[in-house]
């Protein structure tokens, strides 16, 4: 029975570890700044790099969002794998019982 709660265990551990990999290859991916071109004026320069930023703004709330999701992902996962221990400790302690 312990062993179904350490393969649990190591599946939320797994599933975590995947999921802030791909995030950050897919901040890394995003994050390159975009070329100012040469002859631009330093207005259009502004222009450009405030929406950049805005644009990098948003991903970074995006991704704040994804994080938290994630969290709460981890603990709704983590209090399944209390509930299925307890379950698991209760029909073992019944079953010796008998």
């Amino acid at each position: 029975m312990s062993r179904r709660v350490l393969a649990l265990l190591a599946l939320v551990a797994v599933v975590a570890t995947a999921s802030f990999w791909w995030q950050s290859e897919q901040a890394a991916s995003h994050s390159e700044a975009l070329p100012l071109p040469a002859g631009a004026s330093a207005a259009e320069k502004l222009t450009l790099t405030q929406e950049s930023v805005d644009a990098l703004s948003a991903e970074n709330a995006d991704l704040s969002s994804r994080i938290t999701a994630l969290e709460a992902q981890g603990a709704d996962a983590e209090r399944l794998i209390q509930l299925k221990t307890a379950r698991l400790q209760s029909l073992e302690k019944s079953a010796r019982n008998q």
